[in-house]
């Protein structure tokens, strides 16, 4: 298990990025959260195995039907999520 903190830049708030992302991490049961920061800009914290969060990582290049990605950037952390589920937090 490792925790990445990653960053999705481009028009990824208003249209849906938060949600898709939720549900791409409850599939992979992927632990943490998802929360907008300042303008044009998306933080994921997520805890997994590495396979999944290669995953994750891939699918932000991607993202909901209607955002435009223009830059995905991650860090490793050393904590690991001590949580059951990934959740939407507001800011």
């Amino acid at each position: 298990m490792k925790t990445l903190e990653i960053t999705v830049e481009g028009k990824v708030q208003g249209v849906w990025y938060r949600t898709y992302t939720k549900q791409f991490a409850d599939v992979f049961k992927l632990k943490g959260y998802v929360k907008n920061k300042e303008k044009n800009k998306v933080e994921i914290l997520a805890t997994g195995l590495e396979d999944d969060l290669q995953a994750l990582i891939k699918w932000c290049y991607a993202g909901s039907p209607l955002s435009q990605v223009e830059k995905v950037t991650w860090i490793e952390k050393n904590e690991i999520i001590n949580t059951n589920k990934f959740q939407i937090k507001m800011r």
